[in-house]
């Protein structure tokens, strides 16, 4: 279970690019690095990746 995926995507005139590394792990590891402004956001991410992925090592960074 090893992946990586990147996708961009443009709105309201900001490029917002999200990148996800995975790796196989027994159980769910997932870390999110945000914008320091949208640091908020953090929990609600994870809570998305929870929703699909059930075991790995999962890093997401998204850049603004």
């Amino acid at each position: 279970m090893t992946g990586y995926g990147r996708a961009v995507e443009t709105i309201d005139s900001r490029e917002i690019t999200v990148e996800l590394r995975s790796v196989n792990n027994r159980y769910l590891d997932c870390s999110v690095k945000l914008p320091r402004l949208y640091g908020y956001a953090e929990d609600g991410v994870k809570s998305r990746i929870k929703q699909t992925i059930t075991r790995g090592k999962v890093d997401v960074f998204v850049t603004v």
